[in-house]
């Protein structure tokens, strides 16, 4: 009975029976010895210091170690697990192969002594030994991507070196390859997923010139997220994140006035309901936007104080920009206010003259402009349509002020003068006789400065005309006048 014991024959050892030893002729026996390989990985080492920055940033780059050695003893105790599978050319030119576990590490004989023996009993010599030099692996773990060396370390040390590969693993492990911590990127229109290594990723502006050659699109057109937030360029890329590669496109948001088509500034744009920026003073706003539908609404005084109704956009993916024209309806608001009474002033007395300041009446475009202490107004407002030509006619409402819309275009041909110039104004209040200005404010205005009314009415009120205080003189005859006082 005969036990050998060696890193080649594992933990169990080899055991030999009837062994028969003579003492006429010196006795020789010749154990072929097994190819027994271990797999393993190692996390890069750290300090209590470099574990704590770890830790808290999700920045290290630092691979975890893929190592092949030929003795159970080499193994460390912090030796990691990994999936995957590892393949040879075994005893007879046989393949032999064995999954990774994920658990531990991986034991594989890719070729048993006991075999050869027995064919060297019956060919008298062995026709085919196992090649070391032909292990190759494949690994992974989750957040972390594959990266063998190249060239092969047992292909390239055997070519130098000469002899037997079996017998260097038995005195010293080597590394076979890289698992990089890796960025996870999922193409959210066509859902295909890369994984990029963070050591050649560092920030966005790297994933996504990857990403971008990858889809075959420019870079210019891709936005990436992460919990739902997009990222600038500069981003850090911390490792086992997933992004998301959205494709955008640009759109040009256009708040033009309905009568005139002129710009209108200022102007909140709203994608999806979030506010994404306010129209310059062309009244424009310009925004990229990942492709396909969105809702989009807009927020000005000339609107409201709510957004006006969400419209369904369609973003395309040509190069062109798509262009989005809002129309600005003139929204107005007409009112009186009372003469400002100076409370310094010094009360009438019996040989002084009454005061008959007149009721200033006013038309405004921003609801802001409109002070407190304001009076509604009975009566009609008129305005010539630019589309046909037919007029436009609201009542006023005599118990409150409510804004009214006068749906003035849009024209083609873009009208010479303003529509909102034929705005005409007829009202009444008891004890009070109704002035116009003449001429005609807005109109006047239109024809000296040209352009749109709408935008200047948006940044002040316009006074339209004056209520006097009036008498009533009533004729034996039956018929009456009103004379202001």
């Amino acid at each position: 009975f005969l036990r050998l014991r060696h890193p080649c024959f594992g933990e169990s050892a080899r055991e030999l029976h009837d062994i028969f030893v003579t003492d006429q002729t010196q006795n020789r026996l010749e154990i072929m010895a097994d190819i027994r390989l271990y797999f393993y990985a190692t996390d890069p080492e750290r300090d209590e210091v470099e574990e704590e920055f770890v830790q808290e940033s999700c920045r290290a780059v630092d691979p975890t170690l893929v190592w092949v050695c030929g003795s159970i003893d080499q193994i460390p105790e912090a030796a990691l697990g990994m999936e995957g599978i590892v393949r040879g050319v075994g005893f007879d030119g046989l393949e032999v192969s064995s999954a990774l576990s994920s658990e531990t590490y991986t034991e594989l004989v890719i070729c048993s002594g006991r075999d050869v023996e027995a064919q060297m009993q019956v060919h008298d010599c062995c026709r085919g030994y196992a090649d070391v030099t032909s292990l190759r692996i494949t690994a992974s773990r989750s957040g972390f991507l594959w990266r063998p060396k190249d060239p092969m370390p047992l292909v390239e040390r055997a070519e130098e070196l000469g002899g037997s590969e079996y017998l260097r693993l038995l005195d010293c492990p080597i590394v076979l390859g890289f698992l990089e911590p890796a960025v996870r990127v999922v193409h959210r229109s066509s859902g295909v997923v890369q994984e990029l290594p963070v050591a050649s990723h560092p920030t966005v502006a790297e994933v996504r010139t990857t990403i971008a050659d990858t889809l075959g699109v420019s870079g210019e057109r891709l936005v990436l997220f992460h919990n739902q937030a997009a990222l600038t360029n500069d981003a850090h890329v911390e490792r086992f994140s997933v992004l998301f590669a959205v494709e955008v496109a640009p759109i040009t948001v256009r708040t033009l006035t309905g009568c005139c088509g002129e710009p209108v500034s200022g102007t909140k744009v709203l994608i999806d309901g979030t506010v994404v920026g306010v129209t310059d003073e062309q009244g424009a706003l310009q925004q990229m936007l990942p492709l396909g539908l969105h809702e989009l609404a807009t927020q000005h005084h000339a609107f409201g104080c709510q957004p006006q109704q969400p419209m369904e956009i369609k973003v395309h993916g040509e190069m062109q920009t798509d262009q989005i024209i809002v129309p600005v309806h003139a929204r107005l608001f007409t009112y009186a206010t009372d003469p400002d009474m100076d409370e310094d002033e010094a009360p009438l007395g019996e040989d002084d003259e009454p005061l008959y300041d007149p009721t200033c009446v006013w038309v405004a475009a921003n609801p802001d402009h409109i002070p407190d202490e304001i009076l509604p107004l009975r009566g009609r407002v008129t305005c010539q349509s630019p589309v046909d030509g037919h007029t436009l006619r609201v009542n006023l409402d005599l118990g409150r002020v409510v804004p009214f819309i006068l749906p003035l275009g849009p024209a083609s041909p873009k009208p010479a003068v303003c529509p909102l110039g034929t705005l005409r104004l007829q009202c009444g209040r008891p004890g009070f006789s109704w002035v116009p200005k003449n001429p005609p404010p807005l109109e006047l205005r239109a024809e000296e400065l040209g352009g749109c009314e709408l935008p200047r009415l948006l940044e002040c009120p316009a006074a339209l005309g004056f209520l006097k205080p009036a008498v009533t003189i009533q004729f034996a005859v039956g018929d009456r006048c009103r004379l202001p006082l």
